[in-house]
């Protein structure tokens, strides 16, 4: 059996400030070696390293190494599911500034834990109230309330008349996760 990585791993990998301003670095500076990112960052050259190889793992940058030195491009990896969708977002969306990433930050976490993919999956049938959520996911009524807050307060879901359903988020950013995380 293939592993193939989850959409809520690579959310939890994206949802660091820190890797998203290097994200939005690379965007802007393509083919930039580690220590011009990390000068641009203003970050010390081994965290900028480490960030960037998590950003590799989850398709969101490819790496070229000539020598000693390593380039950096954002490039997804087709060969890992979302990268391509979120990295073509993300080159039109995210930039260094820090409303910019706050945003971004703050989107990516509604997506951190699989179960709140899960509520969502479920949710893309209609309205369920939070009982039947807890039923057929099979979580305590503090968790669905804890992920559900989450998922609400993150603008993916809302009360409806006969509980709880998905929203339609102008943001394209917010659509694009609902999508990935329906699928």
């Amino acid at each position: 059996m293939k592993l193939q990585p989850t959409l809520w791993r690579t959310c939890r990998a994206l949802a660091n400030r820190t890797r998203l301003r290097l994200l939005a670095i690379v965007i802007a500076n393509p083919d930039s070696p580690v220590s011009a990112i990390a000068e641009i960052a203003k970050i010390q050259t081994t965290l900028a390293s480490r960030y960037l190889r998590a950003l590799n793992a989850r398709g969101m940058v490819h790496a070229r190494r000539r020598g000693a030195w390593v380039f950096y491009s954002a490039r997804p990896d087709l060969s890992l599911p979302d990268s391509a969708a979120l990295l073509s977002v993300f080159s039109r969306t995210l930039t260094v500034e820090p409303e910019t990433v706050d945003h971004t930050f703050r989107l990516l976490t509604a997506f951190t834990h699989p179960r709140r993919v899960a509520i969502v999956r479920e949710l893309r049938s209609g309205e369920l109230r939070q009982c039947e959520l807890r039923n057929r996911l099979g979580l305590s009524q503090a968790a669905v309330e804890r992920h559900l807050r989450k998922l609400r307060t993150r603008g993916f879901v809302a009360v409806g008349k006969h509980g709880y359903r998905l929203r339609r988020p102008r943001d394209v950013l917010a659509r694009t996760l609902l999508k990935l995380a329906s699928e």
